[in-house]
């Protein structure tokens, strides 16, 4: 019965829900349910604690192994029950990668090369990853202008554009690589803004 009970909230948030409603951010918080009393080679009991976990948002295939295994159950288990989600929709490393891109890069404004490590820390193959870039429906270049203009521009109005203040500019480009964007993308947002707003034609 609480089998089923956790298979149901599972089902509900796996069901594939919209992507504002699913938590990918880097620091989400794991389910707060308590999970049962383990024994490490029953399979309805690890079925559960995966159900629990992914009741509260998607996760990687690797995320649920180590849930598994930090619960103390086999490794024979552990796969038997990935494999039993896999095949019934619950566990997908692709569509969990295009949402986090998706998610991060288009609401967050992270770069490609922030999503990269933050999804290969959590397991994903580094070829699923990059499809889901390259499939992602997410203007980069786009991202990172609204970064910059969200992030620095206010502070500039008024300043005299014969005057421009290099440190700014380079407070900018460090902080739009902090934030996963790849550098020959950066320097060309930033030149740019400096030429659409200060009137340079040098960089």
């Amino acid at each position: 019965m609480e089998e089923d009970q956790a298979a149901g909230r599972c089902r509900k948030s796996i069901g594939f829900r919209t992507e504002p409603s699913v938590d990918v951010s880097a620091g989400a918080v794991d389910d707060l349910h308590s999970d049962p009393p383990l024994v490490a080679s029953d399979p309805a009991r690890a079925r559960e604690v995966a159900y629990r976990f992914l009741a509260r948002r998607v996760h990687s295939r690797e995320e649920v192994a180590r849930r598994l295994r930090g619960r103390g159950f086999r490794e024979e288990i552990v796969e038997q029950t990935l494999d039993l989600l896999a095949g019934l929709g619950y566990l997908d490393d692709a569509r969990f990668a295009e949402i986090w891109v998706r998610n991060r890069m288009g609401l967050k404004g992270y770069g490609r090369n922030l999503l990269q490590r933050e999804l290969l820390e959590r397991g994903v193959p580094k070829e699923v990853i990059r499809e889901a870039i390259m499939r992602g429906e997410v203007d980069e270049e786009a991202s990172a202008r609204r970064v910059l203009e969200r992030k620095f521009h206010k502070g500039r109005e008024g300043r005299s554009a014969g005057n421009p203040d290099p440190k700014d500019w380079r407070r900018a480009y460090d902080y739009l690589l902090r934030r996963g964007f790849p550098s020959d993308l950066v320097r060309k947002v930033l030149k740019e803004q400096w030429q659409a707003d200060l009137g340079q034609s040098n960089w």
